[in-house]
C-alpha cells in the first residue's frame, strides 16, 4: 500500500509536463498539437491523478491504519490505470468514446471507493474523518458536471451559458469541496500526530458553515450572467461564511500559533505558510468577485480565471500536500534550491497573468512558459525524491 503513495507525485510532475507543452504550443506552435485535447488530459491529471489521488491513498494509509489492504489495494491500482486511461485517450480524441468511458469508469470506481470509506468510518467522529467524509461526498456531487458536460456537447450545446455552468459545477465542487475539505481533514489529521488537542465540536462547526458556504458560492460562478440581485445575496452570504467558518476552523485547534509552526519541518513550515496566504487571498478574492464589474471581468479576462485556479490549485493544495509529504517522511532531502524554485516560478506565472493589459501578451506567455518550465523541474525531483517504501 505504501508504494502507492509515490504515484500521486508522479502524475504531478506528468501533468506539470503536459503545462509545458501547453505553453509551449502558445509560444511555439506545434503543427497537429490540439490544444483543447490537451487541456483536458492536463486537468484530469491534476484533479485526479494528483490531488483526488493523494487524498484517497492518504485516507487509507492514515486515516484506516487497520483497513484492509488488499481490497483498497485494487481499488487503488485500478483508479491509477484508469487515470493513466486518461492521460492516453484525452490528447488522442478529447471527450471522445473512449475517454468519456474511461472518465466514467473512474467515477464509478472512486464511488465504490467511498462507499468502503464511510462503512468503515460510520461511527468515527474525528475532525480529520468528518472532513475527509465531506471530501469525498463532495467529489460524488461534482460527478454530475462532466455528465452534464458530455450531454449538452451531444447535444450541440457546447459554449452555450448551460455549458459554462457545468464546467463551473465542476471545478467548483472539487477546488471548494474536495480539495479543501480533504486539505483540511490531512490538516487535522498531522495535528492529532503532533499530539496537538482538537475540539471535535468546534470543527465540526466550522465543517458545517463550510459545507453551507461551498453551497452558496457556486452562485458565485454564475454571475458573469448579471442575474438577480437574489443570486448576488447568495454568493455573498456563502463568501462572508467562508471566514466564520475558519474562524471555528482556528479556534479548534488549542495551540498558539508560534508553538503550532515550530513542531514542523522547515520545508512543510514554507510550504504551510505559503498555502496558508493564498488561502487567505483566496478568500478575499471570492469574497470581492460579488462586485459585478469583477466578476464579469473574472469571465472575460481568461488569464484571471487561469491565475484563480492555480492559486488554488498550486498555491493552497499543492503547496499544503508538499508540505504534508515533507512531515510524513514521504521525501529524502530535497535542495532548497527547488523548493525556491517552485516557489518564486509559482508567483512569476501568477503575476504575469494578472499583468495582463500592463505588458505584452508575447511577454506573458513567455513568462508563463518558462516558469511553467522551472516548476515542471522542481516538481520532477520531488517525484524522483520519495522514498516510500
Amino acid at each position: 500500500m505504501h508504494q502507492l503513495l509515490k504515484l500521486p507525485l508522479i502524475f504531478f510532475f506528468i501533468a506539470s509536463v503536459v503545462g509545458v507543452l501547453l505553453r509551449w504550443h502558445q509560444v511555439y506552435p506545434v503543427e497537429g498539437f490540439v490544444y483543447p485535447y490537451w487541456l483536458h488530459a492536463h486537468s484530469h491529471l491534476m484533479f485526479l491523478g494528483w490531488v483526488f489521488n493523494a487524498l484517497v491513498v492518504n485516507a487509507v494509509v492514515q486515516i484506516l491504519p487497520d483497513a484492509p489492504v488488499k481490497r483498497y489495494t485494487k481499488i487503488i491500482w485500478l483508479l491509477n490505470a484508469l487515470v493513466l486511461g486518461m492521460l492516453i485517450s484525452f490528447p488522442l480524441q478529447g471527450y471522445g468514446v473512449y475517454s468519456i468511458i474511461i472518465s466514467t469508469l473512474h467515477t464509478v470506481v472512486a464511488v465504490i471507493f467511498i462507499v468502503h470509506f464511510f462503512r468503515a468510518v460510520r461511527h468515527v467522529v474525528f475532525a480529520e474523518v468528518q472532513y475527509m467524509k465531506t471530501a469525498f461526498g463532495f467529489f460524488a456531487l461534482s460527478a454530475a458536471g462532466p455528465f452534464a458536460l458530455g450531454a449538452l456537447m451531444a447535444n450541440g450545446l457546447g459554449q452555450t451559458p448551460a455549458y459554462h455552468l457545468a464546467v463551473y459545477y465542476y471545478l467548483h465542487f472539487q477546488y471548494n469541496g474536495v480539495f479543501m475539505f480533504g486539505a483540511l481533514a490531512l490538516f487535522y489529521r498531522l495535528l492529532r500526530q503532533k499530539e496537538v488537542v482538537v475540539h471535535d465540536a468546534l470543527a465540526q462547526r466550522g465543517k458545517m458553515f463550510l459545507i453551507l458556504s461551498c453551497l452558496l458560492t457556486y452562485a458565485l460562478s454564475a454571475l458573469w450572467l448579471q442575474p438577480s440581485v437574489v443570486v448576488y445575496v447568495i454568493g455573498l452570504v456563502g463568501a462572508l461564511l467562508q471566514f466564520v467558518a475558519f474562524i471555528f476552523i482556528c479556534r479548534s485547534v488549542d495551540q498558539d500559533g508560534i508553538r503550532l509552526f515550530k513542531k514542523f519541518s522547515n520545508p512543510a513550515r514554507i510550504f504551510f505558510v505559503l498555502a496558508a496566504i493564498s488561502l487567505i487571498i483566496k478568500l478575499v478574492l471570492q469574497l470581492v468577485s460579488v462586485v459585478p464589474v469583477v466578476a464579469q471581468l473574472a469571465f472575460d479576462v481568461r488569464f484571471y480565471v487561469i491565475a484563480y485556479l492555480h492559486l488554488v490549485l498550486i498555491g493552497v493544495i499543492s503547496f499544503f500536500l508538499l508540505g504534508w509529504y515533507h512531515e510524513q517522511g514521504y521525501l529524502k532531502k530535497v535542495s532548497w534550491i527547488f523548493l525556491f524554485l517552485l516557489v518564486l516560478a509559482f508567483v512569476a506565472s501568477e503575476a504575469a497573468m494578472i499583468l495582463v493589459g500592463l505588458i505584452s501578451l508575447d511577454m506573458i506567455r513567455e513568462i508563463i512558459l518558462f516558469s511553467s518550465i522551472a516548476m515542471s523541474v522542481a516538481i520532477g525531483v520531488y517525484a524522483i525524491r520519495q522514498k516510500v517504501a
